[in-house]
């Protein structure tokens, strides 16, 4: 096995190491998994370049190629087109990227050669490693030591502040706030060498291994994505971890929220154009207005109400011009007719109509001439 083959293998095995909890195994967990990026996924690295020398953090720009990065997805299921990539220095896992760009603290960090790995990521952090880029650099300073060792008398624990358990969570993402004692936290220290009493935690949803981890916190706040996670009930764990992202294997030190997932409301226009002309005919011209109502995962709202808004460009405001309710495949529609002309904007709206629910809208001009 060669040195950079060995060096890859060890980064796998700590990955899988780190994000366990005794009880379920990471190998058992990927056996459920379908299939995810090709072997041919991979990074176009565009900063750093080899051989560059960096003063302060390390910057990274980096692209995508035979795969689309969608970072909020990790921690769910598989796909076989999307994931997001892995950043390792020196051999080490620092965390995941947080987009295309993003920045590695160089704390702890000596001057000298070093060596950034990036790695593309299947949603349940499995490593595409055929795909993997390494970037040797040099390390100009300045030099920030790692923060001294802190003796704490009791053994850390750490608790769910918000949300309570039993409350309910929608949109985009949610924030989880935790108390810690008893160990310092710091997302600088993601990767770096062990210090006592330094170290942060992982959120995972339903399960505490490896294929479930949303994210990692630096700090007692840290936002929770739900894409990917189906409406309903879900467990969401708290696992304090040390700077390598090792959690206690003795006895893992976590808790735990059961928290309810709201579906939300997309309201799709059509036509899609943002702008559409209708031509009168006879003076009259008459057009129609659609729209498809779906949830997040794109099965349609039955009987939901949708309003369409008209913009009132003396009051500033949108005013509810036509109600509907959606049919059995979650269409809308309004027809008007206009004798003349006109430039007028308007939205479907979906309204939020319980703690349940939330909504996006569509919003179109229309011109008739």
């Amino acid at each position: 096995m060669s040195h950079t083959q060995h060096r890859f293998t060890r980064v796998v095995v700590l990955l899988a190491a780190a994000l366990a909890i005794v009880g379920t195994t990471a190998g058992m967990a990927f056996a459920a998994m379908p299939m995810g990026l090709p072997g041919t996924a991979t990074l176009k690295v565009i900063s750093p370049t080899p051989g560059q020398s960096i003063t302060g953090d390390l910057p990274i720009y980096v692209k995508s190629v035979g795969y689309k990065f969608n970072f909020d997805l990790a921690g769910a299921p598989v796909l076989k087109t999307v994931g997001h990539y892995h950043i390792i220095l020196d051999g080490k896992l620092v965390d995941m990227g947080a987009g295309e760009h993003d920045v590695v603290s160089m704390l702890g960090v000596a001057p000298g050669a070093h060596t950034l790995t990036l790695v593309p990521s299947n949603n349940n952090h499995m490593e595409v490693m055929s795909g993997a880029v390494m970037i040797p650099f040099t390390y100009a300073g300045p030099v920030r030591p790692l923060p001294a060792p802190i003796s704490y008398p009791d053994t850390p624990t750490i608790a769910v502040a918000s949300p309570a358990s039993g409350a309910v969570v929608k949109g985009s993402s949610f924030d989880m706030n935790v108390n810690v004692a008893n160990l310092s936290l710091s997302g600088e220290l993601f990767g770096k060498d062990l210090v006592t009493g330094w170290g942060h935690w992982h959120v995972f949803v339903d399960d505490a291994t490896m294929p479930f981890m949303k994210v990692m916190g630096g700090s007692p706040t840290v936002t929770v994505p739900l894409a990917g996670i189906q409406p309903g009930w879900h467990t969401f764990y708290a696992v304090l971890v040390d700077n390598q992202h090792m959690p206690n294997m003795t006895m893992p030190v976590m808790t735990s929220v059961d928290l309810y997932v709201a579906p939300s409301i997309r309201v799709t226009r059509a036509p899609s154009a943002s702008k559409v002309t209708y031509k009168r005919k006879a003076g009259v011209a008459k057009y129609t207005l659609k729209a498809t109502v779906n949830d997040q995962f794109g099965a349609s709202v039955v009987g939901a109400p949708v309003y369409l808004q008209k913009y009132n460009t003396t009051t500033k405001h949108w005013v509810t011009y036509k109600t509907r309710t959606t049919s059995s495949s979650g269409a809308v529609s309004v027809t008007f007719a206009s004798k003349r002309k006109s430039a007028t904007s308007y939205r479907w709206y979906a309204p939020a109509t319980s703690d349940h629910v939330s909504a996006k809208t569509g919003t179109q001009r229309v011109y008739v001439k």
